[in-house]
């Protein structure tokens, strides 16, 4: 979490967290053995016991961020275009322009792409629009990712 905060490098944040680690597994040893008369062996191995649970809470952690970021935002949208265009009785070929332009495509893009004219992808968007009840490509692209 802290590599994608600050944007560096995965290995520097491997790096950064080693050596906080190794910092404070030192000044915990020091201070646990001053303060509890243990001896050398048994403060290393309750260090090793403390960092090994702390790492596999920041395995889970991650585990979970990442499980969380696997569901592709493509999938979503297109989802959701999927169900409005369900709800709204949109024609398919409306549907189709409506996922294009739910994804912030020019006319120009959505002409190329589904192999119209101007005039029809931009009477399939006046459609679109229409059945939406919105007034801009903004609106449709808000109503689409609050879906």
């Amino acid at each position: 979490m802290a590599a994608r905060t600050l944007e560096w490098p995965p290995l520097r944040s491997t790096a950064m967290a080693e050596l906080v680690m190794s910092s404070a597994a030192i000044l915990f040893s020091l201070i646990l053995q001053a303060a509890s008369g243990l001896g050398r062996f048994i403060v290393i191995a309750a260090l090793y016991g403390v960092v090994a649970v702390l790492m596999a809470v920041v395995w889970r952690t991650w585990q979970a961020g990442h499980e969380a970021t696997a569901t592709s935002p493509v999938n979503d949208l297109a989802e959701a275009c999927a169900l409005i265009a369900a709800e709204r009785n949109l024609s398919p070929r409306e549907a189709e322009v409506l996922a294009l332009l739910a994804e912030g495509r020019s006319r120009t893009f959505i002409m190329e792409k589904l192999v119209i004219s101007d005039a029809t992808v931009k009477s399939h968007t006046n459609h679109v629009y229409q059945k939406l009840g919105v007034h801009s490509k903004q609106d449709l692209i808000t109503l689409v990712r609050e879906r």
